[in-house]
């Protein structure tokens, strides 16, 4: 962090005659294979002409050469702060695999000065840009949160949900970290905590939703797996604990199917099977699978030494399988269902990708003109609001292929149509230069889409059941496996 605030402060780099030139992160950040915040990469930038010193820079041209730069061991740089005088010199640590460390002094015994300028440091190195969302995710072994990785924040307007859904979610997470909310909970001796439970199909915007929420309200997100390997009981009231108030925390694609009995029973936490997947990759590194208990889980959420202040919100794609003690009120008092799509979100998704300032008069072009190549003239698609709200509708029609579709009660689309807004979105997303075309080849998308659902559905059967190459493995418990088969055999009859 203070290497970041001296490649920041002109003064300083003037001092970096003789310095290093750290170019091991950059060729990390080069390859793709690192994921790192944007704050730790300013770099000394390299091109004909000169050299660009501290410049914040994520452009790789020929010729180019970029690292990070660094004072030289031993090497004192004077900096003021508030006024006052401090030096900082890197030293070589005495243990050869801790690095370099930082000394820091000031003029006489002033230890409150170089506190003073810590503190600084620190709060310039994690304040988040205009625009930016930091997550935080647990570390495997130690029960402690790794350094954040930052995001573009998500757009509230971006997440499509059923008119005034996400406006209800958002006003009472607002309310809740209100100073109001806290000091009325505090005067009643109530503990301040506000539990939510996303429950739906799969790519009907849980997560999506989540992350605009945070991004709306500027706040931090933390996600946290109860089913990683190497987890149990005390990291996880560990890492619940360790989260600052006012803070979203998320407990992602939670479906506990059996949780590890107290007498050391062998049911252990499960997860949805794209959340499996992916803790095959976050959490292994051969560390043992995930102990955590109910009670464990419980006591997590709302023991006595819980956290307050943070909203918990859990997704899950089986409410009914959850433990009715997990999602009772007071730990999770809000149960919002997400559903497959509905004629106004296809409409309200056409109109948001396909925009008026894209697609209409040029007097009103924002991010690119559509241009035609043959004549290389620019094309108005739309020639007003009005036109466009009507291309949407039409579209809707025929997603649903029902006229007038967005006027019709929600009791009459809830089962017409099993599309996901995932489905759909990817669909327009293949068409992003060409909405009429979109609209042309909506309804053949669609009896495409569903004969994948209906494959999927038959193929994730079989593969419960036992394919022609031999049966389920005896490993496999009895129970689990035929449960699995019936929400499976639900599933393929609701398509």
């Amino acid at each position: 962090m203070i290497m970041v605030w001296i490649a920041k402060d002109p003064g300083a780099r003037r001092q970096l005659h003789d310095y290093e030139l750290n170019t091991t992160e950059a060729r990390w950040l080069r390859s793709g294979k690192r994921q790192t915040d944007n704050k730790e990469m300013y770099w000394a930038k390299y091109e004909t002409g000169g050299i660009v010193a501290g410049e914040h820079t994520s452009s790789w041209k020929a010729g180019d050469v970029v690292g990070q730069q660094v004072p030289l061991v031993d090497q004192s740089i004077r900096i003021k702060h508030n006024g006052n005088y401090l030096w900082i010199t890197r030293r070589l640590s005495r243990r050869y695999n801790e690095g370099a460390r930082v000394e820091i002094k000031t003029i006489a015994y002033r230890p409150h000065i170089i506190q003073n300028f810590i503190a600084a440091v620190n709060q310039s190195f994690y304040e988040k840009e205009d625009k930016e969302l930091r997550i935080y995710h647990s570390k495997r072994i130690n029960p402690t949160w790794m350094k954040p990785i930052t995001r573009r924040a998500r757009e509230w307007g971006s997440v499509i949900l059923p008119p005034g859904m996400k406006e209800e979610i958002l006003e009472d997470v607002k309310r809740f970290l209100s100073d109001k909310d806290r000091n009325w909970h505090a005067s009643r001796g109530i503990p301040h905590r506000k539990g939510i439970v996303l429950y739906g199909e799969p790519g009907t915007g849980k997560t999506s939703l989540v992350t605009a929420l945070a991004s709306k309200l500027n706040i931090d997100m933390y996600i946290v797996n109860p089913a990683q390997r190497g987890m149990d009981d005390a990291k996880l009231s560990t890492l619940l604990r360790n989260c600052p108030s006012e803070t979203i925390v998320l407990i992602e694609d939670m479906y506990i199917d059996g949780l590890q009995a107290d007498d050391g029973g062998e049911a252990e936490v499960q997860l949805d099977g794209a959340a499996s997947h992916r803790d095959a990759f976050v959490g292994g590194g051969g560390q043992p699978p995930s102990t955590v208990t109910m009670s464990g889980l419980l006591n997590a959420l709302d023991g006595v030494s819980s956290q307050e202040g943070c909203v918990v919100i859990a997704t899950t794609n089986h409410l009914e399988r959850l433990d009715p003690a997990l999602i009772r009120e007071g730990r999770f008092d809000d149960h919002i269902h997400f559903t497959f799509l509905i004629p106004r979100q296809a409409h309200d998704l056409y109109v948001h990708l396909f925009p008026l300032e894209d697609f209409g008069p040029h007097t009103e072009r924002s991010n690119f003109d559509f241009v035609n190549e043959k004549s290389e003239k620019s094309v108005v698609i739309f020639t007003d609001q009005a036109d466009l709200e009507k291309h949407a509708s039409d579209f809707a029609d025929a997603i649903f292929s029902t006229p007038n579709s967005i006027n019709l009660p929600a009791e009459e689309v809830k089962t017409s149509k099993k599309i996901t807004m995932a489905g759909l979105q990817s669909y327009l997303t293949g068409h992003k230069y060409a909405p009429i075309e979109a609209l042309e080849g909506a309804g053949k998308w669609v009896e495409g889409y569903e004969a994948t659902q209906q494959e999927r559905s038959r193929v994730r059967l079989t593969a419960a059941r036992g394919s022609d190459y031999g049966p389920v493995k005896k490993t496999t418990p009895k129970k689990k496996v035929k449960k699995t088969v019936k929400a499976i055999e639900s599933e393929a009859e609701s398509l």
